[in-house]
């Protein structure tokens, strides 16, 4: 007998990543990219898993939409040794060696925070906090650079990680939860005979077949004679 082999799409992860410069830069989102598939997700990246033909913001917008969490991955882009903040005003101070990343870690991070996905921000250590790579309803993790398969084991990754994936169990239980209690309050007059079959109870579908079968046997049955009785 042939094994029917059934494929189960697993939960897509958004992850905001913007190109490396430099080879521990890649294997540090190649290392999180393995942690996220070990856990059962699949992450999506705009530019590295998923390419757009148009704008890019329409196909960041569809793979957040398809997502249940965003992780942000914040690493160097710029590097100033030496300059200016709020230059000819009464804030103005001096700025040295400021580590900042690509504002599209910003930029995505807002949307998938907007959307309501639960954000976990993972970023080189040293990388400028600012904006949306802040604490604040989000977890936020730096990692020591140059990063090794041993920096998530001196730092509490596992920790934030287990609370994050948590965090998106909670958000899918209660959108189910939510679908569930629409399909009840539903006016049966205005739902179609599959979404009526679709949401009954096993029990309770097979009974309504059992009924439906019982009353088309007796029509056909009373069919019968009276087309015999002429």
């Amino acid at each position: 007998m042939r094994k029917r082999i059934e494929i189960v799409d697993k939960p897509k992860i958004f992850v905001s990543a913007g190109s490396p410069s430099t080879e521990a830069q890649e294997k540090f989102i190649e290392a999180i990219e393995q942690k996220l598939r070990d856990a059962g997700f699949e992450p999506q990246t705009v530019g590295r898993t998923r390419f757009a033909a148009e704008a890019p913001l329409k196909e960041i917008i569809q793979t957040i939409n398809e997502s249940v969490g965003a992780m942000i991955i914040a690493e160097e882009r710029v590097y100033i040794e030496s300059g200016t903040e709020r230059r000819g005003g009464k804030n103005e101070r001096a700025l040295k060696d400021v580590k900042l990343t690509t504002p599209w870690n910003q930029i995505e991070a807002g949307m998938a925070y907007c959307k309501g996905l639960p954000v976990f921000v993972v970023m080189e250590e040293g990388v400028r906090q600012e904006g949306l790579l802040e604490p604040y309803d989000w977890i936020v993790l730096p990692i020591p650079f140059p990063f090794t398969t041993d920096s998530f084991v001196n730092v509490s990754f596992n920790d934030m990680f287990d609370a994050w994936k948590k965090k998106i169990a909670e958000k899918q239980a209660q959108k189910q939860q939510t679908a569930a209690q629409a399909t009840a309050k539903a006016n049966p007059a205005d739902m179609t005979i599959g979404q009526i079959l679709s949401s009954l109870k096993p029990a309770q579908l097979w009974a309504t077949l059992g009924s439906m079968l019982v009353l088309l046997a007796g029509a056909f049955t009373l069919g019968s004679r009276l087309f015999m009785g002429h």
